[in-house]
Parts: structure tokens; C-alpha cells; sequence
């Protein structure tokens, strides 16, 4: 969820919940998120974000981990009130012992409602 502070400023936050299952074996995921994009053209805009994560590991059980992106968005009129997204993001974090975030580039690809 993010609000419009001007034409080029957004900020919101957000939540994510995942299940895998693998061999017998399944696994939650959780985090919540905080987000600022700033508006540099019409298409792009450098987006900032803060995640505590929440994941489980064999070895020690239930962990939170800090995660730091930023990177570049690029929005992409889909119909009347919705865009595509496309993020490129760099993760900062300093605890990089992260099973959801092995490697340090992430690329991300969703839908936004207008």
C-alpha cells in the first residue's frame, strides 16, 4: 500500500507470506516492508526499501533478517489503472546469510493499481 506524497514521491508499506513445500518438508516465510520511490522521468524512479524477514533454518530454528534494496524501477502502461513493474534492486544487508536472498541483485516483476 503506497501514497502519492507529490508527483514524485511515494512511500508505503507492505507484507509478504510464503509457503514452500519441498520433500515432506514445508517452510514459512514472512516479512514486512517499508518502501520510498522517488520519481526521476515519467518511466523510472529509484525505489529504496527496508524488510525484516522472518524465515526458518534448520540449524537454529525461526530467525529474523534485516534486508536494504535499492535499485531502479521502470513502470509500464498495461490498461486504464494498471501498470507493470519492473525492479532491478541491489540488497545492502550486512546479514547475508539469507535462504530467501542468496544472491545480492534481485529482480522483481508485478502489477499496480492506480
Amino acid at each position: 500500500i503506497g501514497y502519492h506524497f507529490t508527483d514524485r514521491i511515494t512511500a508505503g508499506i507492505g507484507g509478504r507470506y510464503r509457503v514452500k513445500e519441498e520433500d515432506d518438508n514445508s517452510e514459512n516465510t514472512y516479512s514486512y516492508q517499508t518502501f520510498f520511490d522517488y520519481r526521476i522521468s515519467y518511466a523510472f524512479y529509484i525505489h529504496s526499501e527496508y524488510e525484516r524477514l522472518s524465515q526458518k533454518r534448520p540449524e537454529i530454528g525461526r530467525q529474523w533478517v534485516n534486508n536494504y534494496f535499492l535499485g531502479l524501477g521502470r513502470d509500464i502502461n498495461y490498461r486504464n489503472n494498471i501498470k507493470a513493474t519492473l525492479l532491478l534492486l541491489y540488497n545492502f544487508s550486512s546479514e547475508f546469510n539469507n535462504q530467501d536472498f542468496r544472491e545480492r541483485i534481485s529482480v522483481r516483476f508485478g502489477f499496480k493499481l492506480n
